[in-house]
């Protein structure tokens, strides 16, 4: 798949959302971070809330347990941060 098949396919995510906001798309477009975006699949989880103009307020991606991706508009502004979350490995009798 090219580029252009994940935005169709984000523009279809966020159609369905009921979010009409072509500066999300572009933000995924122009940001490298964003590009984790592009590998997204069937189960993986999808948190998205939205302003009463139908634009975007917040989306959040977490492609494993591990890791998120976050999208959010903050007066006016759309930022990108990835969020990476490590786990303590314990050992321990049993």
């Amino acid at each position: 798949m090219n580029a252009g098949d994940y935005e169709r396919d984000w523009s279809q995510i966020l159609e369905r959302a009921d979010i009409n906001d072509a500066e999300v798309l572009q933000a995924i477009r122009r940001n490298s971070s964003a590009r984790l975006l592009y590998q997204l699949y069937p189960g993986q989880r999808i948190v998205i809330r939205r302003a009463a103009d139908k634009s975007l307020l917040e989306l959040a991606y977490h492609p494993d347990e591990t890791e998120t991706l976050r999208l959010v508009r903050h007066e006016g502004t759309l930022t990108i941060t990835r969020e990476a979350r490590t786990f303590e490995a314990r050992q321990g009798q049993y």
